[in-house]
């Protein structure tokens, strides 16, 4: 079967078509990079963990992390301090530590040019 160009299309196509629209009003950019964001930071936690404890001396450079265990003895502590790394949520009045995370900054809007 050929199509030409003054030959109007089917009303199949005119249907699919209207399935990929979204009215006005109903879309939202607030949280597109929220997924680009999560996906980075777990990409680069094991590097940023190796880079906390390398610049707190608590590894070498040649040193696997993954076969450090946590320090329990304050003289052990005192040889190799290893800062603990936590969660927000788990945070101790006074421990030292390491935050890795996603740092938002709210910023004035742009004009979005994708809006209708």
């Amino acid at each position: 079967m050929t199509i030409h160009c003054d030959e109007p299309l089917p009303l199949v196509h005119g249907v699919c078509r209207d399935r990929f629209r979204v009215p006005p009003g109903e879309c939202s950019f607030k949280r597109q990079y929220a997924q680009l964001y999560v996906s980075r930071l777990s990409a680069a936690r094991p590097h940023l963990v190796r880079a906390s404890f390398e610049a707190w001396g608590a590894i070498k450079e040649s040193e696997d992390i993954q076969n450090i265990s946590p320090v329990k003895s304050p003289s052990k502590a005192l040889k190799r301090m290893r800062p603990a790394i936590h969660n927000l949520a788990f945070l101790n009045l006074g421990e030292t530590c390491v935050i890795i995370g996603i740092l938002y900054k709210v910023g004035i809007a742009a004009v979005n040019f994708l809006m209708p």
